[in-house]
């Protein structure tokens, strides 16, 4: 097994364009780097604080695939929604049976600091709502646009945070 300093000198020696990667992600606290080598593999250098790598991996998975393989302590779609990538949604047909869960998609003006990330909706004690069938769902989400506020007639998903751009997206997904 090849350490990470080994792996970065044979493939800065194959691929010696390596200035400017592809693509970037960061969540705060760590960045990623994705380079296309050649051969169509992706070449991913994580550094979790700072610009020193800590791993570098080799293949043709996307970044969802490639941040699954991060040990992390959230919701796997929270995860990646931290990282700036727009997670797969199941989204749920009215006619759904099942459980369903709300993702909150906040709209703000680019520049703006401390944007709320992407979510789904939790309660007062911190946990994701799981909602029995469709209906409940759309209920909550209904209760969230319709909601009053102190200000006559406007309801309080109207009433926006500095930079907000527009209320949240509500999306009824499925559990």
């Amino acid at each position: 097994m090849y350490e990470t300093r080994e792996i970065l000198d044979l493939i800065i020696s194959a691929q010696p364009d390596l200035s400017n990667p592809d693509d970037t992600w960061s969540n705060g606290v760590a960045n990623i780097y994705r380079w296309t080598l050649v051969d169509g593999q992706y070449l991913y250098i994580d550094c979790s604080h700072g610009t020193d790598p800590d791993n570098a991996t080799i293949g043709t998975d996307g970044i969802e695939t490639h941040l699954m393989d991060w040990d992390h302590d959230c919701d796997d779609t929270e995860w990646i929604a931290e990282w700036g990538v727009e997670p797969e949604l199941a989204m749920a047909a009215k006619d759904f049976p099942g459980e369903c869960r709300v993702w909150h998609s906040p709209h703000y003006y680019q520049g703006t600091c401390n944007v709320p990330q992407s979510r789904w909706a939790r309660g007062e004690d911190g946990q994701i709502m799981e909602f029995a069938n469709y209906a409940a769902a759309a209920t909550y989400v209904h209760n969230y646009y319709h909601a009053p506020s102190a200000y006559d007639g406007i309801s309080a998903c109207s009433v926006l945070s500095y930079g907000q751009a527009s209320p949240d997206t509500l999306t009824i997904c499925e559990a």
